[in-house]
């Protein structure tokens, strides 16, 4: 395939780049403390979505594992560079603290969909 065959292909791509943080999380903080600090952690995320800086998160699981703290998790992030991403990632309450460490990727958005559904009479919705 030539360089132009592949551009051609690629031409209709969204090309968003976007940032994506593989934590994992260190064995030897008990639950008990992980537990602890999940609302600040929560709090924070919440924060980064209010602002527009998170696009999605939550935690990872192997098929079968139980809801017990997961041992690692993933977020993607908008921003504009990898010390932009790292400074956010910085004042995480998990790798702040020490819980967690975290991996940090570029990713660029090319293909896929998303939709939600409103339903107004009820006030539920569904994301698909």
């Amino acid at each position: 395939m030539t360089a132009e065959q592949l551009s051609g292909l690629q031409r209709n791509h969204l090309g968003k780049r976007l940032f994506l943080v593989l934590w994992t999380n260190d064995p030897e903080v008990s639950r008990e403390d992980f537990m602890d600090m999940l609302p600040i952690h929560f709090e924070f995320l919440h924060q980064l979505e209010e602002q527009g800086i998170l696009f999605g998160a939550g935690p990872l699981r192997a098929d079968g594992e139980s809801n017990a703290a997961p041992p690692s998790g993933m977020a993607i992030l908008r921003a504009t560079s990898f010390a932009e991403a790292a400074s956010i990632l910085a004042e995480e309450p998990f790798t702040k603290n020490g819980y967690r460490t975290y991996q940090l990727l570029a990713w660029t958005l090319n293909e896929g969909s998303f939709s939600v559904r409103l339903r107004f009479g009820t006030g539920t919705y569904e994301v698909g």
